[in-house]
């Protein structure tokens, strides 16, 4: 074992701690993270239990991705740090690059059963934990679509690095994520496709590890906030500017903020909404 793997679960601990988790729950995590199965990258999944009453199930391969996610989702609330973006009930939330499920689970929870959320997830393996998800915690209010996001639709080519978190059509990104381990076609769909279905959306939430840039210009024309109320897009510096991000949105009458993540600086957050003072 490389020095880097005996040392990611204490980094992963340390955040937890100090982002709020139960020292139980990040204990619980911890032990795990030194099973040999784990070491072996065995695919036994377990239960890992979230805030908000929630459960997910997470396969010990995925234990350490799942973690921090667990943490950028219900701990730091980085889709949540501008006042009027936390879910409410009744909304209609779209979740782009739902990966397990984490913050599906987490809108379905808080909009309620008068509200719906539509979650979006190309890779097979994903997708299928992301159902999995929905189904252990009994909510009737998410509809889940395998594809992937993208300009146009038609096949494209999705290039999966080590870790199926980041997953992108850029690969550049995935250089930078540690290198291709393979490359697969993916049924791709517009967002504009998506969001039409179930306008006005209230929030849409888009994380598509490098690919921002080219799905919000491809969708320009339709992305109004009068169709989509609020928009918050996780973006990844390394391969996208959060101000290209930003000017996109401003010219189709959002105001914006950026959010700096504290201890991620690969990342950002921008957050769009006709005024954010009024939310």
């Amino acid at each position: 074992m490389h020095l880097g793997d005996v040392l990611e679960p204490l980094k992963c601990l340390s955040e937890a701690l100090a982002y709020g988790e139960p020292l139980f729950d990040a204990a619980f995590k911890l032990a795990l993270s030194y099973s040999p199965l784990v070491i072996a990258g065995a695919r036994l999944p377990v239960v890992l239990k979230l805030p908000l009453g929630l459960k997910a199930l997470c396969p010990l391969d995925m234990l350490l991705e799942t973690w921090r996610n667990i943490l950028h989702v219900f701990y730091c609330g980085d889709y949540e740090q501008i006042p009027g973006f936390t879910p409410r009930k009744g909304w209609i939330v779209v979740d782009v690059g739902a990966y397990l499920g984490l913050y599906t689970l987490r809108a379905a929870k808080l909009v309620g059963k008068e509200g719906l959320v539509v979650a979006v997830e190309p890779l097979e393996r994903s997708f299928k934990l992301l159902a999995a998800n929905v189904r252990l915690n009994g909510l009737r209010n998410v509809a889940a679509l395998r594809r992937c996001v993208a300009s146009k639709e038609g096949v494209r080519k999705l290039y999966v690095p080590e870790r199926l978190v980041n997953a992108t059509l850029v690969r550049g990104y995935a250089e930078a994520m540690g290198g291709v381990r393979r490359a697969i076609k993916a049924q791709a769909v517009t967002l504009p496709d998506i969001l039409k279905r179930v306008e006005p959306v209230d929030l849409l939430k888009l994380d598509v590890e490098g690919a921002e840039i080219e799905i919000l210009e491809s969708s320009k024309s339709w992305i109004k906030p009068s169709r989509v109320r609020r928009v918050v897009v996780e973006v990844h510096t390394d391969v996208a500017s959060p101000r290209s991000v930003a000017s996109i949105l401003e010219e189709e009458g959002y105001e914006v903020a950026i959010y700096l993540p504290e201890g991620a600086p690969a990342q950002a957050i921008v957050y769009g909404a006709e005024a954010l003072a009024g939310l």
